[in-house]
């Protein structure tokens, strides 16, 4: 995250990941153009930071970490 004003998320529909090789078919695309809050690059570091934990968590207690 920078410390921009504004920003843009991209979003993207695919269709079914069944068979999934190497491209994904896009559907639809969105663009939605926010505006930051004051301190939301600290929420974004602290969920983000969160997310590592669980993860780390996860795998220490013997689960796997799939990929698509």
């Amino acid at each position: 995250m920078t410390n921009k004003r504004n920003f843009t998320y991209q979003i993207f529909e695919s269709g079914s990941l069944e068979g999934f090789d190497s491209y994904i078919n896009i559907l639809n695309y969105h663009a939605l153009d926010m505006h930051a809050y004051a301190n939301m690059k600290d929420d974004v570091i602290n969920f983000i930071d969160d997310i590592n934990h669980l993860i780390n968590k996860w795998r220490l207690e013997g689960n796997d970490c799939l990929s698509f």
